[in-house]
């Protein structure tokens, strides 16, 4: 995997910045987007933080954990298979 600097927005984060979002970054997920876990080989592996001999599981723990430890009020994400219902709650959140 080659890390490469975008320069146009995706259409959905497009929408957003058009209603007036402010969009701060882009938070840590498994590579492809799938696992239990929030590990990749660029950015390493997002704890948990409350607890961080643990991990804020995935995919979407990136996303959890900055809400959880209030860098963020909201994140987008997709739940394939549980992705955004278990980083919620192994981070004391809810998804909707």
């Amino acid at each position: 995997w080659r890390f490469e600097n975008e320069v146009e927005d995706e259409p959905y984060v497009g929408r957003l910045r058009d209603a007036g979002a402010i969009i701060i970054g882009k938070t840590n997920a498994p590579e492809l987007g799938m696992g239990c876990h929030s590990y990749n080989t660029i950015h390493g592996t997002t704890l948990n933080p409350y607890n961080l001999s643990v991990t804020a599981g995935g995919s979407s723990g990136g996303a959890a954990a900055a809400i959880a430890s209030k860098m963020l009020v909201l994140s987008d994400g997709s739940d394939m298979m549980g992705s955004l219902r278990n980083p919620a709650g192994w981070n004391n959140l809810y998804s909707i």
